[in-house]
């Protein structure tokens, strides 16, 4: 049991270390993707870095199949005993050798690759600049593309818009971002659907299939634009699908939150408001309070210096002041 508590503790560990790398190493690429770039090229002492391309997202998405499988198949062949108190049977062992199977291979196929090269030094340095991009995605990397996605969807209605769109180009080599903002409006649309969803107590069924026909729909029309493209101008569609579908989905899910935040703020200012403003807007302490004079009339008939809220006028009393009835 120490021994499993080990490993586990082991895990956990390592993967806070790659999640924060991750975070660091996406930031340093979004802001600074040339020099990163130029840095791997003069190592290696040739240009191994030019732009990223979406191929090489292709060991990452096959280790996340080959790992799903591996757990799955780790689940079905555990105990259920071992599966409620959390221990690791060789059911559970298999389904992780499994797991990190195809990225070992990789890695392992990759360097022997690398040694047969023309040019062994070069190769190695491309290894390690694919190494570092997967390792980064797979951690925090994707948080940190969709906190920067978020900032270029804010920065385009501004000035800096231009600078983010730029930033972007430098790192894919072809323009990314749009530079219209009328796609904004499937994101805010979608938003306010999910919302009525929620309010009329739809279910969460309901919400995840909207957002999911959305993302299909953009998956469709994505397949039917690669389609219609001739070959050299494909990798620039994907690029600028691919942002406008990462942008709608961040300014969905801020419509959403926005929405529910101003509700929340008009709940709140009315349920100040009745509490503080007493009744028919009489107050129960005796206080003086400011009031235009156009809003005052003497009372003459009582002969005090009392005044009244009404369409009247009179002339200013004690400076402005009046005890309020």
């Amino acid at each position: 049991m120490n021994a499993q508590l080990s490993i586990l503790l082991f895990l956990g560990v390592v993967s806070q270390i790659l999640f924060w790398f991750g975070v660091i190493y996406a930031a340093l690429l979004i802001l600074r993707y040339r020099r990163v770039a130029d840095w791997f090229n003069r190592k290696a002492g040739e240009e191994i870095v030019d732009h990223f391309h979406f191929h090489s997202l292709i060991p990452l998405v096959l280790t996340w199949v080959c790992g799903s499988i591996g757990l799955i198949i780790g689940f079905v062949t555990s105990s259920t005993d071992a599966l409620a108190e959390g221990r690791i049977d060789p059911g559970m062992a298999l389904g992780i050798g499994l797991a990190i199977a195809y990225p070992v291979g990789w890695l392992v196929w990759r360097l022997v690759r690398a040694s047969r090269a023309e040019n062994p030094h070069s190769a190695r340095w491309k290894l390690l600049y694919d190494v570092l991009l997967l390792i980064s995605l797979a951690g925090g990397g994707s948080i940190v593309i969709t906190i920067a996605v978020g900032i270029t969807v804010f920065a385009n209605l501004t000035k800096w818009g231009s600078s983010w769109r730029r930033r972007w180009e430098e790192i894919a080599g072809v323009p990314v971002v749009p530079e219209t903002i009328t796609y904004y409006l499937m994101g805010v649309s979608v938003g306010v659907l999910a919302v009525i969803c929620d309010l009329f107590k739809l279910g969460e069924n309901v919400v995840g299939t909207v957002i999911g026909l959305y993302v299909i729909g953009i998956i469709g029309y994505l397949i039917w634009k690669l389609k219609n493209t001739p070959r050299e101008g494909r990798r620039a569609v994907a690029w600028k699908v691919g942002y406008m579908v990462v942008s709608s989905v961040v300014i969905m899910f801020l419509t959403w939150w926005a929405i529910f935040a101003i509700v929340a703020i008009g709940v709140i200012w009315l349920a100040l408001s009745l509490m503080g403003g007493g009744v028919s807007g009489v107050s129960s302490g005796r206080h003086n309070y400011s009031v235009q004079c156009n809003h005052l009339s003497h009372d003459l008939l009582g002969g005090s210096n009392k005044c009244d809220i009404s369409g009247g006028t009179c002339e200013a009393l004690s400076g402005g002041q009046c005890p309020y009835k």
